[in-house]
């Protein structure tokens, strides 16, 4: 269902992993926590997504998690109590980029876009600065998704030509 200013909304939380205590949770043979080839553990992600006109954009963040046995230099924590720098938005379209900058994206499996496939790219450091805003504001989903519709006018406005 599109909301007002035309954009399909997901949301989704996945639970937190341990594929160090608990073995892998996605059973790849290649996960193996003692020999350094582990997915390791990971807080709960929040995901949002919207899309329009077959162009989306997603934010995911990793929640912290903290365990009795991780060493307080090692924490997944930074000194900014408002983000602890796991995240990601990610750029989602369906045809392959005709801007220079982004030339080098490779197409991937994509639940967003019809099809089931896109050409993708991203941003740590956005995520964070999106993060920020999102807990600075305390603001509510329906705010969170107008912030994560925002950032998609402004990335794809700019590359696609106010087509949008």
């Amino acid at each position: 269902m599109r909301d007002k200013r035309g954009f399909n909304r997901t949301m989704r939380v996945t639970r937190p992993f341990d594929c160090i205590a608990r073995g892998c949770e996605w059973n790849k043979e290649s996960c193996k926590p003692d020999s350094g080839g582990s997915h390791g553990r990971g807080g709960m992600i929040l995901f949002v997504a919207v899309e329009k006109d077959n162009f989306a954009l997603s934010v995911d963040w990793m929640m912290p998690v903290y365990h009795d046995d991780t060493p307080p230099d090692k924490t997944l924590v930074s000194s900014d109590p408002l983000y602890h720098g796991l995240g990601t938005v990610a750029y989602h379209q369906t045809m392959r980029p005709s801007w220079d900058d982004e030339q080098h994206m490779n197409e991937r499996d994509c639940d967003l876009l019809a099809g089931g496939k896109c050409f993708s790219d991203g941003s740590s450091l956005r995520a964070g600065e999106l993060w920020k805003e999102w807990m600075a504001r305390r603001m509510t989903d329906a705010d969170l998704y107008e912030l994560v519709e925002d950032e998609w006018e402004d990335w794809f406005d700019d590359k696609i030509g106010g087509r949008a």
